[in-house]
Order: C-alpha cells, then structure tokens, then sequence
C-alpha cells in the first residue's frame, strides 16, 4: 500500500531509518537557509582546524625575517640589553626597573644577549606569526578557498611582521582574536576568549600600553555579542581565568614580587603618558596627516559595510575595538616618526 506524504513536511526521525537514507556522495550537505549547501567539515576533517594550523604555520614560517638576529648598535639596543640584564638578574620591576616596557620587554625582539632570552622572543615572535595567520586563514577560507586564503595571511603576516615590533603585533592577534570571538558561538566562542585572555594577561608585562589595549579588546569581547547571564559568566571565566594563570605564572618565572605589580604598573603609566609630549615637535606632518585621514576613511567604510545588520551591543563593541587598535597602532606610528625626526 503506498503511503502518502505532504510535500515540504518531514518524516519522524523513526521512520527515516534505513540502507535507504544514508546520504549519496555530493549529497547530505548542511544548508544555510537559503537553498544552498555549505561546507561540512565533519565530511571533510582535513579540511578543517587541522589544514588551517598546518598552512598557517607555514605562512608564518615562510615571513620570517631574513637575518637570524637583528642587528645589534650602541645606544639604540641599550635598553634591551638593560631590560635582559634585569630579567637574568630578577631586578623588581617598580623599585629597582621602570621602563615602557616591562619584565618581558625584552620579548619585543629575539636578540643574542642570553641564550633563555633569545629562545623566548624567538618563540613570542612565531606564536604570534602563526596566530595571525591563523586568524586570517580561518576568516577567509570558507569565501576564497584553502590556497587562496592562505596566500593572503602569507601576506597579511609578511606584512605586518615586517612593520611592527612584537608587542604591536600582539595587539593585531588579540584584535583578530576579539573580532573573530564575536561570529563564534559555543565552545568555538570560549576557546577564543581564553585565548584572548591569555594574550592579555602577558602582554602588560611586555609593554604596558599593548597590554591595556589587549585588556580592553578582551573586554569588550565579553561584553560585546547578546547572552544571558549564565552565558556572560561562563565567558568571563573563560578569559579571566587564564588572564591571570599567565601573568602570574610569567610574573613568578621572571623571579618578580607579586607585591610590586602595582608599582610597575603605575610607573610604567606615568612614563607613557610623558613619551609622546616629551618627544613631540612643533611642527605638523602634512604627508602622514593626509595619509591618516585615507587609512580612517577606508576603515570606516569597511567597518559600516561589515556591521550591516548586526545587533547594536555588538556594532558598539566591535567599533570601540578598532578605534581602540588604530588609536593606538597611530600613537606608536608618530612616536616612531618623531624619535627619527
């Protein structure tokens, strides 16, 4: 007896059991609500995180610098041979050492002074090579493809690892970071807040300024998407726990008193807040103010074509962490400008 069914209407899952109901191959594929099928990575698990870990490694170990050790001048390089002597030496950063930059400043670069040292920037330095190309990879994959998003963190990493030092580079990893924990959802969400958090717990112990925009972006993070208040606990445990596991445990491998953290850190701010009027000239930058004004005009176009439809704690959240990253990238920019000038 043949059994009639409603067009548009699903069996009950009992009844669709059976040799013939597996899934054909090119068939079985998730829709996106539109009609249309997307990738699955369940049905392709290489295509997954594990291609995506493995090409980006390869991005960031093929824009890596030329030279094994940047070179080394008399004066230039002084204060990282300072800030080197006072990490083997375990000088207290607050009483003995203040600086813009911190216990692990030397982190900024892998430099030949001591080989503990060198082995940890040199490590810094391709974790946050990998990550960015990672973060870019992931965001462009599913659009572009595989090869093509990969050639593109080649040249996101290449480009960025080439015009800002370490603790600037972190502070674009933990932008991608916050940016990408806004789309994520589940597990996927607190893996990268933890990661945020953790990223945000080290850098204030490189240099105290990437260290508070990190801290601000991990922030806004979890304050940013919609969720209930079980949802928003979980996330803030998510990244404020390994916040503070990192930077305790890297205060006490540095041989650092828990005690003069607040210390450090009130002088290290009030060092930043004199550099850049202190260094500061009379004179304008016609050149780099037009420039300026072209880099915001495009980023803000970017910005409004990207948040289109987005709710509207979440177009704040994501628009307060790109002032907040550009601010501060502009800030490091002239600072460099005026020290050459």
């Amino acid at each position: 007896m043949a059994e009639l069914t409603v067009p548009g209407r699903a069996r009950p899952a009992r009844e669709r059991s059976g040799t013939h109901f597996a899934p054909q191959p090119g068939q079985g594929l998730p829709s996106d609500g539109a009609g249309q099928e997307r990738f699955s990575p369940r049905l392709h698990p290489l295509w997954g995180w594990p291609a995506v870990a493995a090409l980006s490694l390869v991005a960031a170990v093929l824009t890596w610098r030329w030279q094994a050790w940047k070179p080394v001048e008399a004066g230039l390089s002084s204060w990282q041979a300072g800030i080197t002597l006072a990490f083997v030496h375990h000088l207290q950063w607050g009483p003995q050492m203040m600086f813009t930059f911190g216990p692990y400043g030397f982190l900024e670069d892998a430099l030949p002074y001591a080989r503990v040292t060198a082995a940890l920037g040199l490590g810094f330095g391709l974790a946050l090579r990998w990550g960015l190309a990672a973060i870019v990879l992931a965001a462009l994959r599913r659009s572009w493809g595989l090869w093509p998003a990969g050639v593109a963190a080649w040249l996101a990493v290449g480009l960025a690892a080439n015009l800002v030092e370490a603790s600037q580079l972190g502070t674009v990893v933990a932008l991608g970071l916050a940016l990408a924990s806004f789309e994520a959802v589940g597990r996927r969400r607190l893996v990268l807040l933890g990661l945020l958090g953790a990223l945000a717990g080290l850098e204030p112990l490189v240099e105290i300024s990437a260290g508070g925009l990190c801290t601000v972006l991990a922030v806004l993070a979890v304050a940013g998407p919609q969720g209930g208040t079980r949802a928003k606990v979980r996330e803030l445990a998510a990244a404020g726990v390994p916040f503070v596991v990192v930077a305790v445990a890297a205060l006490s491998a540095g041989g650092q008193d828990l005690g003069n953290l607040p210390s450090y850190l009130r002088g290290s701010l009030s060092v930043v807040m004199g550099y850049t009027p202190a260094m500061s000239i009379s004179t304008g930058r016609v050149a780099e103010d037009f420039f300026a004004l072209v880099d915001l005009a495009l980023l803000g176009t970017a910005l409004a074509l990207s948040l289109r439809g987005k709710p509207r704690r979440e177009k704040l959240a994501i628009s307060l962490a790109l002032l907040a990253g550009r601010g501060n990238w502009a800030r490091r920019a002239s600072s460099a400008t005026t020290c050459t000038t």
